[in-house]
């Protein structure tokens, strides 16, 4: 039992409503305070009393009332597992802890964690969920000061490979010159210029099915615009940020667009690791600037098959190591060759071939003492992505 003087000259200097009373006596399980009276008034319940609770001010008792709250704010959400928190006076806590003091009471829990804990207790009761304080789906903010209720969702990792039929289409929406991404009138306050492109392609529908405030992409490599990509199409790893929408029914359901279509898609359990290796299968157009020979062809195949070649790190600060795994010249007509390639992910195609900015070593052009271009109407097309997937 609490120490009744303690109790004594508690209640005569504050009057406390019964949550934040019993929070100041941890130990005390099943505390009754009818059963105490002080020598100059009783313990009165600050439910029943017209004096406001001095750590709270009534705060305590508000807690069904939030709750409505918070569940009118989560009916367009589809969730499994949640977590509250709470905002509230700075005054609460500096009244709290200057009641500690006067009565040299230690440990227990603080207002804040108290009244977030019975959010939790309260919405777990009506929805018929646990709370999940280390990773929830939903998390709520209760902003006592403003009168209202914060909503966030934990990001959903999705997986897919994409195909494009068409050519002219870059992979990634390009960011508003005027503002650079920032978001201006120019660009209707989006930060991105508005022309179609492999990214726009996906992100809408997705955005749509998950009910989400926007995306973010991982691409597995990159192919110029003027590129094909074919086979089983090329991976890709999206971060669905704010989705009220955790499992659609018709994920499926992504249509064909602008010549790109998706497949292979589906909801990860975990976030993907961004250190993916893969390997790429490539057809090159190249064209010549004088005709090529039996001899020159050879002389390409045996040295590229199986070779290793130096690139330049995109900061140009260090050399990476990039494999080739099959290299076949497989048709020449006048000075127009066709190459196919097998090679690590991340070699620059363009690089390798005509040696532009010497990124690659060795490469095509320097190897054959000619110069070498690609066909800029249809450079290389994306044959096939091998990888290891995450999981």
């Amino acid at each position: 039992m609490p120490n009744k003087l303690v109790l004594k000259n508690l209640l005569q200097k504050y009057n406390l409503c019964d949550p934040c009373l019993k929070r100041q006596f941890p130990l005390e399980e099943g505390l009754n305070l009818s059963k105490y009276e002080t020598e100059t008034n009783s313990i009165k319940n600050n439910e029943t009393s017209d004096e406001k609770c001095y750590i709270c001010g009534g705060l305590m008792s508000s807690v069904n009332k939030y709750t409505d709250m918070i569940i009118s704010s989560l009916n367009n959400y589809q969730q499994e597992s949640f977590s509250i928190g709470s905002r509230v006076s700075t005054s609460i806590i500096e009244k709290e802890d200057d009641l500690r003091s006067f009565a040299k009471l230690k440990g227990g829990q603080n207002f804040k964690t108290h009244f977030s804990r019975e959010l939790n207790n309260s919405l777990s009761k009506r929805l018929n969920l646990r709370p999940n304080y280390k990773n929830p789906d939903i998390m709520i903010i209760v902003d006592t000061l403003l009168e209202r209720i914060e909503v966030s969702t934990k990001s959903i990792y999705v997986f897919g490979r994409y195909k494009k039929t068409k050519r002219g289409l870059d992979q990634k929406r390009k960011r508003c010159l005027n503002c650079r991404g920032k978001g201006c009138n120019e660009c209707n306050l989006t930060g991105f210029i508005a022309k179609a492109s492999v990214e726009e392609n996906l992100m809408l529908p997705l955005i749509s099915l998950f009910k989400a405030k926007k995306t973010k992409f991982t691409w597995i490599g990159s192919e110029d615009k003027q590129s094909l990509v074919l086979g089983e199409g090329r991976p890709f790893y999206t971060e669905i940020i704010e989705p009220k929408i955790r499992c659609p029914s018709n994920l499926f359901s992504i249509k064909e667009s602008n010549g790109v279509s998706v497949n292979r898609i589906r909801i990860l359990d975990i976030k993907p690791n961004n250190d993916i290796k893969f390997k790429v299968r490539i057809k090159c157009n190249c064209i010549v600037d004088s005709a090529i020979t039996k001899k020159d062809i050879d002389k390409l195949e045996k040295q590229f098959n199986g070779l290793i070649v130096k690139m330049l790190s995109n900061n140009r600060n260090r050399h990476l190591l990039k494999k080739i795994y099959s290299f076949n010249v497989n048709s020449v007509k006048g000075l127009c060759l066709i190459i196919n390639i097998e090679c690590d992910g991340g070699l620059n195609i363009r690089s390798l071939v005509t040696g532009e900015g010497t990124e690659v070593t060795p490469n095509i052009a320097s190897t054959l003492k000619r110069r070498i271009t690609l066909d800029e109407k249809k450079p290389f097309d994306v044959l096939d992505v091998t990888y290891v997937e995450t999981q």
